[in-house]
């Protein structure tokens, strides 16, 4: 089976919560050997010692396990094992691996194929080679105890630090927590390899801001150069954290796919984005880049003379000071560009009446991915209020054009002109019923219809020419009220 040592001795083991504190009798102290060398008083603070210690480490691990934190596989293992204490002692197959029944091979086998997913023996001589055999005085909480000569052992335990163990003693017993003691000290222990550490995605940009060390791998043996030129700006993709159970924490670091080291998270911070939301244009040639770690070039800005300007959604600022926008074309992404290689696009308020004289395009935007329409049908007499003036950074000058409230679009100046006025101060005469009264010089609403002013005069106080070179009155009555705006053909000069 299993164990085959049976304790011959009379040796109280402490199973959880088997005292409260100062409630150890004289009963306890004396069917325990421990008697023959501690006063009944050195027994007392010794078994509350051990409770103490029991229970706080009980309450680190349920209370990282409760609150979301990371436990390390060796924590694990002693959290599982934990779990049992109390259930009966057996020999027979297969109950003695568990769940409901234990001997010392079978909790071990179970535990650690509950924990890791690993086989490690369901035989105490077949456990001894699931590990490196070191001193019992280097063994770290989830490696194994031997009791017997290597290839001969009678019993097992899990160790949990503090000197303690959780085992399956013998017939009559349940598993319990024990302290390690001379009179039953074991013969050696076996190295688990278990991670001391717990690995959880993170995804995030990070920057360096110190000079720490890039590590190759989590047991620190071998380097991989550190961040000593971190002022030059130094990103990194943090693939996962590494939470140690000692609580030094690690990322793992990539630039693109390669990776470049484990290092402590103390020597980076996370490259936080500045919302900016505006227009920008670009003055340079310089590349635009897919990562913050310059692995990736998208392209660059080498046609900023014909196409220079990109919607900057948000900003990041190096280590070393420099800033980076990350750049827009409507839903596009462009990459990455350096600050250096960007002026802000800059509105000028100008509010003027322009008029349509070529046919070009009218744009969503001022980086050309969304057309709204032209002005196709510029020889009708084509008038829109430019409220906002774009210059760019190539000299080309687009307005921001509406008809009343609603906004038409961005429109290259060169395909306007501005709406040409005359003052003029001269009384006319509606002599047409064709031509309507005109709220605006875009058509967009009338204030008379045509022939409804017919035979009326007026004082015609401006001209305005149109870039089709139809002209249009500004129309006044005699209490000085304006009237509206009527083509010039259905008016005769009194």
């Amino acid at each position: 089976m299993g164990c085959f040592f049976v304790h011959n001795f009379t040796f109280q083991s402490v199973q959880a919560d088997e005292f409260d504190d100062g409630q150890v009798t004289f009963e306890d102290y004396s069917k325990d050997n421990r008697s023959s060398v501690m006063t009944y008083e050195e027994y007392v603070e010794f078994i509350n010692e051990i409770n103490s210690q029991n229970n706080q480490l009980t309450r680190e691990v349920v209370s990282r396990s409760l609150s979301g934190g990371n436990l390390s596989q060796r924590e694990q293992i002693v959290a599982e094992a934990k779990k049992h204490i109390g259930k009966p002692y057996t020999q027979t197959n297969p109950d003695r691996l568990g769940p409901d029944k234990f001997d010392c091979s079978g909790l071990v086998y179970y535990v650690f194929n509950q924990v890791t997913g690993k086989d490690v023996g369901k035989l105490t001589w077949e456990q001894e080679y699931a590990g490196k055999q070191i001193p019992i005085s280097e063994a770290k909480p989830g490696d194994l105890l031997f009791w017997g000569s290597r290839g001969k052992t009678s019993h097992t335990a899990i160790y949990i630090g503090n000197n303690q163990y959780i085992h399956a003693p013998t017939f009559g017993r349940t598993v319990e927590l024990s302290p390690i003691w001379d009179s039953f000290y074991p013969s050696f222990a076996i190295r688990m390899d278990l991670s001391e550490y717990q690995t959880v995605s993170y995804g995030k940009t990070v920057m360096a801001v110190s000079n720490y060390p890039l590590w190759n791998n989590l047991e620190f043996t071998s380097q991989n150069g550190n961040t000593s030129n971190f002022q030059d700006g130094l990103v990194y993709y943090a693939k996962n954290q590494i939470s140690f159970s000692d609580g030094r924490t690690f990322y793992e670091l990539y630039r693109g796919d390669s990776f470049v080291g484990f290092i402590n998270t103390v020597a980076v911070e996370e490259l936080t984005a500045t919302s900016e939301n505006k227009n920008i244009m670009a003055t340079k040639n310089y590349p635009r880049w897919g990562n913050l770690y310059w692995t990736s070039k998208l392209g660059d800005t080498a046609d900023f003379a014909d196409n220079p300007v990109y919607y900057a959604s948000v900003s990041y600022t190096l280590t070393n000071g420099k800033k980076f926008y990350s750049l827009y074309r409507g839903d596009q992404w462009f990459g990455y560009i350096n600050a250096e290689a960007v002026i802000d696009l800059k509105a000028e308020n100008i509010d003027k009446f322009v008029s349509a004289t070529k046919n070009y395009p009218i744009w969503g935007n001022l980086y050309w991915t969304s057309k709204l329409g032209s002005t196709e049908n510029y020889s009708s007499g084509l008038v829109y209020k430019a409220k906002y003036k774009y210059t760019l950074s190539n000299g080309k000058i687009f307005y921001s054009i509406y008809q009343g409230d609603t906004w038409i679009g961005y429109i290259n100046s060169d395909a306007t002109e501005d709406l040409r006025t005359e003052n003029i101060n001269i009384e006319v005469q509606i002599t047409s019923k064709n031509y309507p009264m005109w709220n605006n010089l875009y058509w967009t609403s009338k204030k008379f219809e045509a022939g409804q002013l017919y035979g009326n005069s007026y004082t015609a106080k401006v001209k305005y020419t149109l870039g089709n070179g139809k002209t249009f009155y500004s129309l006044y009555d005699n209490t000085n009220t304006w009237i509206g705006y009527v083509n010039t053909q259905g008016t005769s000069v009194k």
